[in-house]
């Protein structure tokens, strides 16, 4: 997809030169007193990027990349330090810092998510004055489905198989789209729960958007980021030993993707663009400290559960918008650049298929070795790979020609 600009001044101009040129000359203006008239003042306006109205957006997918490093990073740290647990006893250091580091990269998944699907119905609602509820919702499930349903099917003929172990209450869930609310979710489809806070978000996101316009949305999903740090710390206080169950409910998990939704209602704000405008070495340094806040508050949120669970969340929803609304507007600076690195942009646009199919092979009791970890990284890729040319690819074009008929 492209953008494209457009300028009708030039003809206007051109034509105005040639009517002066060509007509007759005429009697000179009575001198008349110099009088004082005030000047008209220019009213300058924040340009308008094209990728809010139309087009691609610039850099998202070299973020998505990032994201799932993240994701492959967590897991990979999860088989080494297991298989040394089981050969050494328990090892503290710097690589157990690494077991939860997916969940920055999911968080970076759900801002990206609601930046990017708000800024699609903005851009429907401007165009056609509504949004339509049964095309949105076709296009997620033309998304999404098909390759979930592929990648599912494939853990149920492993069970028939007796490969391995789903319980009734854990198909449940995984069907329903609500394995973020299973208890004890298998290992195979427990990171289901991120796609499941997703979808259940997107089932009201777009119908408020359309009841409340966007700039009560956003003044709504402001309110919940204000709010979310409260009902965390509640919830804490009344049931301390069941929040890591409640870490993975959605009221209080929507942080990023809420801040994703808020920054998609802002960017189409004049004001908004001229506040946060910068200097492209200004922005590197924003850049470079708000990934530095990000991971410093991960560490924080390790060390100390209570700030984790209450403030760390919202910490790195801002630190994530503001990584993401930097890049997309210094798309030709050198960290812009390198996002738009065509390797970069390919496993973006694969990180679906290769956050569905990592699990399968990136498990606890995977083998730990070298080879062994290079093997099971090399078939999840593979896997993905065979997932977005055979499954996700033909129903995206399906996607893309429903979308053309709806506009």
């Amino acid at each position: 997809m492209t953008v494209a600009g457009d300028n009708a001044v030039c003809a206007v101009g051109q034509a105005t030169q040639f009517r002066a040129a060509t007509a007759p000359l005429a009697p000179p203006e009575p001198v008349q007193a110099a009088t004082a008239v005030p000047a008209a003042v220019a009213v300058v306006k924040e340009p308008r990027p094209q990728w809010l109205d139309r087009g691609r957006i610039p850099c998202l997918d070299g973020l998505r990349a990032f994201s799932i490093a993240l994701v492959f990073l967590e897991h990979i740290s999860l088989i080494v330090t297991r298989g040394h647990h089981v050969r050494h006893g328990p090892r503290e250091g710097v690589a157990w810092y690494f077991g939860n580091v997916g969940g920055v990269g999911v968080d970076v998944f759900f801002a990206i998510s609601g930046f990017l699907i708000t800024l699609l119905l903005v851009r429907e609602l401007n165009r056609a004055d509504t949004i339509s509820l049964k095309g949105f919702y076709t296009r997620r499930f033309l998304r999404l489905m098909p390759a979930a349903i592929v990648f599912i099917g494939t853990i149920f003929a492993l069970q028939l198989a007796g490969r391995l172990h789903l319980t009734g209450r854990n198909w449940a869930h995984v069907l329903t789209y609500t394995a973020n609310f299973d208890p004890q979710p298998a290992w195979q489809t427990g990171h289901l729960w991120s796609l499941s806070i997703e979808e259940q978000f997107y089932f009201v996101w777009p119908i408020a958007l359309l009841l409340l316009g966007p700039r009560r949305a956003g003044i709504a999903a402001f309110a919940w980021l204000i709010g979310a740090p409260l009902f965390r710390f509640a919830l804490l206080r009344l049931h301390p030993h069941d929040m890591g169950r409640f870490d993975f409910w959605t009221p209080v998990r929507v942080d990023c993707i809420a801040a994703g939704c808020l920054l998609a209602v802002a960017a189409g704000d004049d004001r908004f663009r001229r506040m946060t405008r910068t200097s492209p070495r200004l922005a590197a340094a924003l850049v470079g400290a708000a990934a530095f806040t990000m991971f410093a508050s991960y560490v924080a949120g390790y060390l100390v559960p209570l700030y984790g669970v209450t403030v760390g969340h919202s910490v790195r929803a801002a630190c994530v918008v503001a990584i993401i609304w930097l890049s997309i507007n210094h798309a030709a600076s050198t960290w812009g650049r390198l996002l738009e690195w065509r390797l970069l942009v390919g496993i973006g646009i694969l990180s679906y298929s290769l956050y569905l199919w990592q699990q399968l092979f990136l498990g606890r009791d995977s083998g730990s070795s070298p080879a062994t970890i290079l093997l099971n990284v090399g078939l999840a890729v593979a896997a993905a790979l065979g997932s977005y040319f055979l499954v996700e690819r033909p129903f995206l074009r399906i996607k893309e020609r429903a979308g053309k008929r709806a506009a």
